[in-house]
């Protein structure tokens, strides 16, 4: 909902500045002082790139229906208690952030932490901020808050670069989930276009068995995984690899989505080979 009515309050600044060339052509593109309430909001689409390879500077935007002659300061707060993504992940330089003169944005810089941190994000993991306040304007309640989630992802994807000799850094259930042993695994090119093999993958103590992901070669998204009820069972149940993990070439990562699979499923693990 929240994102809806940020989307609703840009289209209405949008909506205003059209509005307004319409009845002077020559004082179209600035002139918006003289509308009786300013209106201040997070912008749309805000999102924090990781790339596990280096360090990305994102820009977190606010913005105001309308424009003024001078600059106006904003200022933003973390909000601690709901924001999931660890610190180690992320620095944030000031909370104070500066709409310049004739603009309708501003923005402050979180800067993600990447090639630092031998693990990723989770996929829900977010960063909470509050709207504290902005110069000359009125912050809605419903525009108070953003939930800013995160993409993890490389600059490109090389799929040559994936066979080789793994570590795993997923041991959420201490070693007892199916494909959870700490044993090193080999990644292989195939068996078709596009895929990768983990040989012995899951239970590699047990005799093992084949882990085989089809990967979208522009985005290194795993989008399907075949098999994908593995035939194996850890204490009578069966499990399974979900779409949804992602290759990250640009630092040796393969990320899997593990499963239970029947009546015990909805307790996904991540899966984490680390090339060494």
């Amino acid at each position: 909902m929240k994102k809806n009515i940020n989307f609703n309050f840009l289209f209405l600044c949008l909506f205003t500045m059209f509005m307004v060339s319409c009845e002077d052509d020559q004082n179209a593109f600035l002139d918006l002082n003289n509308l009786d309430d300013s209106l201040a909001s997070f912008a749309i689409d805000n999102v924090l790139v990781y790339n596990p390879a280096e360090n990305v500077d994102n820009q977190i935007s606010v913005g105001v229906n309308t424009q003024s002659s001078v600059d106006r300061s904003f200022v933003v707060s973390l909000d601690e208690e709901d924001s999931t993504l660890d610190d180690s992940f992320y620095t944030i330089g000031s909370f104070t952030g500066v709409i310049p003169a004739g603009s309708f944005f501003g923005s402050i810089t979180v800067t993600t932490l990447g090639g630092e941190n031998p693990n990723l994000p989770g996929a829900t993991d977010e960063l909470v901020f509050n709207l504290e306040s902005l110069e000359g304007a009125t912050i809605e309640s419903s525009n108070l808050q953003d939930e800013i989630g995160v993409s993890v992802e490389c600059p490109s994807v090389d799929l040559s670069a994936l066979p080789g000799t793994y570590a795993v850094t997923a041991l959420s259930f201490g070693g007892s989930f199916p494909g959870e042993s700490s044993l090193p695994r080999t990644v292989v090119a195939g068996p078709g276009e596009n895929q990768i093999t983990v040989v012995e993958g899951a239970y590699p103590n047990f005799g093992g068995e084949e882990l085989i992901a089809t990967i979208n070669p522009d985005t290194g998204a795993i989008i399907a995984v075949e098999p994908n009820v593995m035939t194996t069972g850890f204490g009578g149940n069966n499990y399974a690899l979900r779409s949804g993990g992602i290759v990250l070439t640009c630092a040796g990562i393969i990320n899997f989505n593990l499963d239970f699979d029947g009546p015990v499923a909805g307790n996904p693990v991540t899966f984490n080979l680390v090339k060494q």
